[in-house]
């Protein structure tokens, strides 16, 4: 959920305290010796690297301005505050596009690059064993992706019993078909979504990018009022197997229906090459 007004008043008081933040930011920059500052994506980043005398490097699929557009459509400072961030977004050296990027104006060198995921070499057979998965489990893993939100997990698991969900532990009372995702080194959420069927998880660039780097099905909450949604959900219609889970369904547990549909869905023809992170060093190393 996308709290609208608190969003407002919190980048109204970050506008308020700029002519503090910049200065405290730079200064602690120039005394680390940086030479680069990359940003995901703070408007204010450009500002400070500014002051601090040394480039920025913006990298993302959207920049605050375009997300703050609607939210602020009846606000009486609304071009002011959008004006504001466009002029420090300027600041940036260059913009790194991510996949799935609206159109990006106003920085004066913009690059595209493609997909950059997380991935694991760890096998299979051995993710498996530290989950507790017997190698003849036929039921599907299902791996819960988000942080936070997790409402009733025994409800969960006990609506779906054809499906093996992991969740973010400790375990405390789960139903046989529950486990927690480990959380230690060779063993954690990456190699997890390795060997899951399907993630549940809000649409996020991020869980977006590891579904399809794992080709891993992908069932999302439906949320309102974010913009960059408009792109990811497109995104994920043509890169991986996807379907939307209402606020409902996902709130009372009832996820069994979403986890099928999915499921029976085609594989996906389109794949999107998975080089992204060189890309993005090369255009970092330019810079310094």
């Amino acid at each position: 959920m996308c709290w609208k007004e608190a969003t407002i008043a919190r980048v109204r008081e970050t506008l308020r305290m700029k002519d503090q933040i910049v200065p405290a930011e730079a200064h602690y920059a120039r005394t680390k010796s940086c030479s680069l500052i990359l940003a995901d994506i703070p408007f204010l980043a450009g500002d400070i690297a500014e002051a601090a005398g040394i480039p920025a490097i913006g990298v993302s699929n959207f920049t605050w301005d375009f997300i703050y557009e609607t939210y602020l459509q009846d606000e009486p400072d609304r071009e002011a505050i959008l004006e504001s961030l466009r002029a420090s977004y300027a600041k940036l050296k260059a913009f790194i596009q991510l996949p799935f990027h609206h159109e990006i104006e106003g920085i004066a060198d913009t690059f595209e690059v493609n997909l950059m995921a997380q991935t694991t070499p760890v096998p299979e057979e051995q993710i498996l064993s530290g989950l507790g998965i017997a190698p003849g489990d036929q039921r599907s893993v299902v791996l819960f992706g988000m942080r936070s939100g997790v409402l009733d997990v025994p409800r969960i698991a006990r609506c779906a019993p054809e499906f093996l969900f992991c969740f973010p532990g400790p375990a405390a009372d789960w139903p046989e078909n529950a486990r927690p995702i480990p959380q230690g080194p060779g063993l954690g959420f990456i190699e997890t979504m390795k060997i899951a069927e399907v993630a549940v998880s809000k649409l996020g660039f991020g869980i977006l990018a590891d579904c399809i780097a794992a080709r891993t099905a992908l069932v999302f909450p439906i949320k309102e009022a974010f913009r960059e949604d408009e792109y990811t959900q497109r995104a994920a219609a043509r890169h991986l197997r996807s379907c939307p889970l209402s606020r409902q369904d996902y709130e009372s547990g009832h996820w069994s229906t979403a986890l099928r549909a999915v499921l029976a869905q085609p594989a996906p023809v389109d794949r999107i090459p998975l080089d992204g992170a060189s890309q993005c060093a090369a255009v970092i190393a330019r810079y310094l």
